[in-house]
């Protein structure tokens, strides 16, 4: 069995792009995932957005809190992950299909942490 990987995603006034990265990362080819959307104090109907997609996915949890910043946002989604392993993931950024797969296969060989450089085309459209 797969092990749960919680997806931490900080999210603040993201309104435009969060529902591009969320599809991104339920569209994932490895499946056992929490995607744990941390929505700290957006102004815009970005919470609103994370809100309807824990409706429609159980997978999807999310957290409004107070705007205490980018790390403060991390740090309460690492608090309540549950998954075995941790990704951190911008509401502005997609992740291809199977990354999470990719990046697995190496974990397998009992490593700490796994970096890779990523390419973006920055097309959100």
């Amino acid at each position: 069995m797969e092990p749960l990987i919680s997806i931490i995603v900080p999210v603040y006034n993201a309104e435009r792009y969060i529902g591009k990265c969320i599809e991104s990362i339920l569209s994932q080819t490895f499946h056992n995932i929490e995607c744990l959307l941390i929505d700290d104090g957006s102004k815009d109907a970005s919470g609103t957005i994370c809100d309807e997609y824990a409706l429609k996915d159980k997978r999807v949890r999310v957290v409004h809190q107070k705007n205490g910043g980018e790390m403060a946002a991390r740090a309460a989604g690492v608090r309540i992950s549950n998954g075995k392993y941790l990704y951190f993931v911008d509401a502005d950024d997609k992740i291809m299909p199977d990354t999470l797969t990719s990046m697995f296969s190496y974990m397998k060989e009992n490593v700490d942490i796994v970096a890779y450089e990523s390419q973006c085309d920055g097309n959100f459209s």
